[in-house]
């Protein structure tokens, strides 16, 4: 089997625009606001966002409501 290239980005945008430059690979979009913070491994359960939100309100001060605004 042939190497193949994995293009890990820093955001839609920029996998986006790599996609319209025809880089060939795959690709992985790094939502890096999940990078950092408290988080359980049992992603996207009501405990799981609890805990996202509470951090994101106390360290960047981003509501639901302006993280729904931001997706």
């Amino acid at each position: 089997m042939g190497a193949s290239i994995l293009h890990i980005t820093n955001g839609d945008i920029t996998t986006n625009y790599l996609k319209k430059l025809n880089y060939s690979g795959s690709f992985i979009t790094w939502r890096e606001m999940l990078s950092e913070g408290k988080t359980t491994s049992d992603i996207g359960s009501e405990t799981f966002w609890k805990n996202r939100f509470e951090f994101l309100k106390s360290s960047y001060n981003i509501s639901k409501k302006n993280l729904s605004i931001i997706h």
